[in-house]
């Protein structure tokens, strides 16, 4: 099977689910002081969620037609990669504040 080189509706799937994990994902974000503040937040969560989705399809090839990332994609994966970690990085300081003070009390 050879990999057609326009969008898929498997590729538009993978989108949708990226894009919908990613919103539900917690974002983490403390209280903004300005109301511009948040536009940026916004900013940078749509920009998480496209390079999430984007990360989603590039797997959802691979594994389809059986490819190793292509080397333009590779730029991806990493975002998608440092995006992860961070969302894991933050729970994992939140879940051992919880605990901190859970035992303190």
């Amino acid at each position: 099977m050879t990999e057609p080189r326009q969008i898929t509706i498997a590729d538009w799937f993978a989108i949708v689910v990226g894009i919908a994990l990613c919103w539900t994902l917690p974002s983490g974000n403390p209280a903004y002081p300005h109301p511009a503040f948040g536009y940026i937040l916004l900013a940078q969560r749509l920009f998480a969620c496209v390079t999430m989705s984007a990360g989603l399809v590039v797997i959802a090839r691979q594994f389809r037609y059986r490819r190793e990332v292509k080397p333009a994609e590779w730029f991806v994966m990493l975002m998608t990669a440092a995006f992860l970690a961070g969302l894991i990085s933050k729970h994992h300081s939140n879940t051992a504040a919880r605990h901190r003070l859970h035992f303190a009390g």
